[in-house]
C-alpha cells in the first residue's frame, strides 16, 4: 500500500508530519461507488439522500490495506462484496446516516468490517 506518509528510515519527523498522520485524505462520493486501489489509507465518505452502495472487488487490495468508510448522507449506504469477495462483520454492512467503520483487507478476497456505531459529527457555528 502506498501511504500519504513517505517517511524513510532514520528520518527525523517534524511536528506537522506527526500531526498529519491522523489527517487521512478524503474521497467524497455522491453516487454508488466501486473501491479502487487508491482508496487504501483514505476515508471514503458517501453523501446522498438516496440509497447507495460501495462495492469491494476481488484482487484490488493487499493484506493490511485499510479504508475508512462513512455515510453522511440521509440515504443508507450498503457495503457489498463483489464476485469472489467475503466481508466479515459483527455489525451491519448497511450504514445509516453518520454510520461508518474500517474495512480491513485480510487477503485479496477476504475483508473484515469494523463498525463505528454511534459516530458523532460536530459542526462549528
Amino acid at each position: 500500500m502506498t501511504t500519504p506518509f513517505p517517511f524513510v528510515s532514520g528520518a527525523v519527523l517534524q511536528a506537522q508530519q506527526l500531526n498529519d498522520i491522523t489527517n487521512l485524505p478524503i474521497n467524497d462520493q455522491t453516487a454508488s461507488y466501486v473501491l479502487v486501489v487508491g482508496d487504501a489509507g483514505k476515508r471514503v465518505i458517501m453523501n446522498n439522500a438516496g440509497a447507495t452502495t460501495i462495492t469491494v472487488n476481488n484482487s484490488v487490495f493487499t493484506t493490511g490495506d485499510t479504508i475508512f468508510i462513512a455515510n453522511k448522507g440521509a440515504g443508507t449506504t450498503t457495503i457489498t462484496a463483489g464476485a469472489g469477495v467475503t466481508i466479515n462483520t459483527a455489525g451491519s454492512l448497511a450504514l445509516a446516516q453518520y454510520g461508518g467503520g474500517s474495512l480491513v483487507a485480510l487477503s485479496a478476497s477476504t475483508f473484515a468490517f469494523f463498525s463505528s456505531v454511534g459516530a458523532t459529527y460536530v459542526t462549528a457555528t
